[in-house]
């Protein structure tokens, strides 16, 4: 049982490609800042196995706010194409738990459900109500679903990857803004 100012949401969709196609792309850490409405930036690894315990360090924006946050796979079950992440900010206040988990439909096409229960952080609560928090946690699921979808449905995740090598190696890195000069 949550807290009462726990947010929980659930979401699903459906995409037009295989089970195992859609689960190979969302298990796979690297893709996420492709998809994702706030992760923008994930630790390089070249190990993609989904394993119990397995953490990975990110850089979110959350509302305006930066974070640096860390997830640990605290289930995960490949044949059943579940898993379950808690990610909590590197100060360790609040936590976010994303069950996500890819199934067959029976028209050999896919459905991704998400389920998000989040435990504010401090700073967050009592700041915003959770109407808005909720808001927002509904905005990036369905963000994050319909980025997917889009993505697998038109084939481009090889362009995707493609344009991330091309990116780390052709584009300055973003220059960090000061502050506002009017």
């Amino acid at each position: 049982a949550g807290r009462a100012d726990d947010v929980v949401a659930y979401h699903s969709a459906s995409i037009q490609r295989p089970v195992d196609v859609v689960a190979r792309y969302l298990f796979d850490p690297m893709t996420m800042p492709q998809w994702s409405a706030v992760l923008y930036e994930i630790e390089r690894t070249h190990d993609l196995e989904p394993r119990l315990g397995r953490r990975l360090r990110a850089n979110l924006k959350i509302l305006g706010v930066r974070l640096t946050v860390e997830g640990e796979l605290v289930d995960v079950d490949p044949e059943a194409r579940c898993a379950t992440v808690r990610i909590v900010p590197a100060d360790g206040d609040g936590a976010l738990e994303h069950r996500l988990a890819v199934e067959p439909s029976e028209d050999g096409s896919s459905i991704v459900h998400f389920w998000n229960r989040i435990d504010l952080p401090s700073w967050l609560s009592g700041t915003l109500g959770n109407g808005v928090v909720r808001r927002f946690v509904d905005h990036t699921a369905e963000f994050a679903l319909a980025n997917v979808k889009v993505i697998l449905e038109h084939g481009e995740e090889d362009n995707l990857r493609r344009l991330d090598r091309m990116a780390s190696r052709d584009l300055p890195p973003p220059q960090r803004l000061g502050p506002a000069t009017d």
